[in-house]
């Protein structure tokens, strides 16, 4: 029996004679036929040709009930459009040379700003130890809410510095998105999702924006109508970073240092900004699910849950569910969790648990279902996307590379520190690591480094942050522990929760890169809903640290890791501001 796949189309041949062809509009599917009545005794020959767009031909066949291995590898010949035999490369998804462009590493753009690293890092370190001395213990509950404001004022002074000047070509998709806010300005209808790029989304984004430009008409000139539109991916990212801010009340009202660094960290990581920055509705549903996030907890730590979060918590899914996909493994996780809440907590009888668990299911419907059954009744699928689209067919000739993935490709990290550029080539883990820590894919581009952002600053955040990376994982192998050890069933309800949140973001990225089987699906912020626990689990980290250096003699390396924060910090927002 011959097992075959092929990109995007094969025909075997065996002793010259064509046996069958595969599906193209299926070509990940296993194409299997039974060679005993082909062969004759003696020498065989098996030919398989292999038909691909745009020629980037990929072949992996076996032959299963053999004593021996026989399959794909490179001792097979194989030739090109009548070209000479050569030996057949086996398919690698980790070269370096994508499209041949040339970059600076890491390291020379780190040395190229050593002068101005040192002097950030001595500035921090001196601040933090004249603050320490100085700032009596009774200021410090005041010290979150000044560096919200003062991460506020950065962010407003980014949108009218930078961001209301970036065309429309720069960001992930841009024009598709915008092309489907000018399908409902002109149509009043919902587009179809495979007449365009981006027209199987959820509507709720472009429905608020061409509300936006409708009622702006004859009031607003249209030459600030990019303002308008980009005002909605900003106010939700700074609008996320307020509501995280308000959770550390609620969770840390005793910890100013928890909530010191979890503003911080939420109001300065770079893909929260430059996403920002872009037209695109992942901005709107971080906001929205990072939103249901802090409600969830809210929920956890109080002792009742009351219907009227219960119906605030849904109405904002309900807004999720019509904004993206993603937002719906999210919600089965939170639907989950607050039903253990609900089960867990004291004095509430069964009939009450199930009111609020219905609330929670059926206000979603109301706002969300519509759009799903829809595409059920027309498309056949609840998740009707174009991407089935452009899988199966060649309706947009969609190819991008390397158009497939081996096991090597989610082995590998550290390319990063080299070739900064479009990471995600090389392996999974720089992709995420470079669009966690900047705009590693330069806005949508292909080579070229737009002027808005000192990508210089940007590429040298990637050695200053490498240390965030340990500390991310030590604040979530402490929930991790605290989901199974802690007694307080309300703290391992909230741990647990955070932890699989993490959990369900990997299961999704991992889905989108093995799906498309391309470099771009690598990014983090598609899962930019993690913006909360991740901010939790630095504060976790970085309290720990200075807990263990708590001590007067311990007074210098606590200076260096502060310096070294606020190096991080000043270095990440230069590289968007200079």
């Amino acid at each position: 029996m011959i097992h075959i796949k092929a990109h995007k189309q094969a025909v075997l041949f065996v002793n010259n004679i064509e046996i069958t062809t595969t599906n193209p509009d299926y070509w990940k599917k296993e194409t299997s036929v039974n060679l005993s009545e082909y062969l004759k005794a003696g020498q065989n020959q098996i030919k398989i040709e292999v038909t691909a767009f745009p020629s980037r031909g990929i072949l992996y066949a076996y032959i299963s009930g053999l004593p021996y291995h026989w399959g794909t590898d490179s001792s097979w010949y194989s030739e090109k459009n009548g070209t000479q035999l050569a030996r057949a490369v086996v398919a690698d998804d980790t070269r370096s040379d994508f499209y041949n462009f040339s970059q600076q590493t890491t390291f020379q753009h780190f040395n190229s700003l050593t002068p101005s690293v040192i002097l950030i890092f001595l500035i921090c370190s001196v601040i933090y130890f004249l603050a320490h001395n100085k700032i009596k213990s009774k200021h410090y509950s005041s010290l979150p809410k000044f560096f919200l404001l003062m991460i506020g004022f950065l962010w407003v002074f980014l949108f009218f510095k930078k961001m209301i000047h970036i065309p429309f070509q720069y960001g992930f998709d841009s024009y598709a998105h915008l092309a489907y806010t000018g399908y409902l300005l002109m149509h009043d209808s919902l587009p179809i999702p495979h007449n365009g790029w981006q027209f199987y989304q959820p509507p709720l984004f472009y429905i608020i924006s061409a509300l936006t430009i409708f009622l702006g008409k004859g009031i607003i000139p249209l030459e600030y109508h990019q303002i308008i539109l980009k005002l909605l991916p900003f106010a939700c990212g700074l609008g996320t970073v307020v509501a995280i801010y308000k959770l550390t009340k609620i969770l840390f009202p005793d910890s100013s240092l928890k909530a010191i660094f979890i503003v911080l960290f939420a109001g300065s990581l770079p893909m929260n900004i430059y996403i920002s920055a872009y037209y695109t509705n992942e901005i709107l549903t971080s906001f929205l699910l990072n939103f249901a996030i802090i409600l969830s907890l809210k929920i956890f730590v109080e002792e009742q849950a009351k219907p009227v979060q219960i119906l605030f918590l849904s109405i904002i899914l309900g807004f999720a569910l019509l904004t993206k996909y993603t937002a719906l493994p999210v919600y089965i996780i939170i639907f989950a969790f607050i039903g253990l809440k609900l089960f867990f907590q004291q004095n509430s009888s069964y009939r009450y648990s199930i009111y609020c668990l219905f609330l929670l299911f059926l206000i979603p419907a109301i706002i969300a279902g519509w759009f799903y059954f829809r595409n059920y009744f027309n498309y056949g699928n609840f998740l009707a996307s174009h991407p089935e689209f452009r899988q199966n067919s060649d309706i947009f000739g969609y190819w991008q590379y390397p158009g497939f993935h081996t096991l090597n490709y989610f082995l590998a990290f550290g390319e990063i520190f080299f070739k900064p550029i479009h990471a995600g080539v090389y392996s999974f883990w720089d992709g995420l690591y470079s669009t966690f820590w900047g705009d590693g894919f330069l806005g949508g581009q292909i080579a070229n480094q737009h002027k808005f952002w000192n990508y210089s600053y940007m590429f040298s955040t990637y050695l200053v942050a490498f240390p965030v990376m340990f500390i991310l994982l030590f604040g979530f192998l402490k929930s991790l522990v605290c989901a199974v050890r802690s007694e307080d069933v309300s703290q391992r309800i909230q741990d647990s929760f955070l932890v699989c949140l993490v959990c369900v973001a990997v299961v999704i990225l991992f889905y989108k890169t093995l799906l498309f089987g391309d470099y771009s699906s690598t990014k983090s912020f598609y899962c930019l809903f993690l913006l909360t626990p991740l901010s939790i689990f630095f504060a976790q980290g970085m309290e720990q640290i200075y807990s263990l250096l708590s001590k007067r003699t311990m007074i210098i390396p606590r200076t260096i890791v502060s310096g070294w924060f606020g190096l991080l910090m000043v270095v990440i927002w230069l590289s968007f501001l200079m």
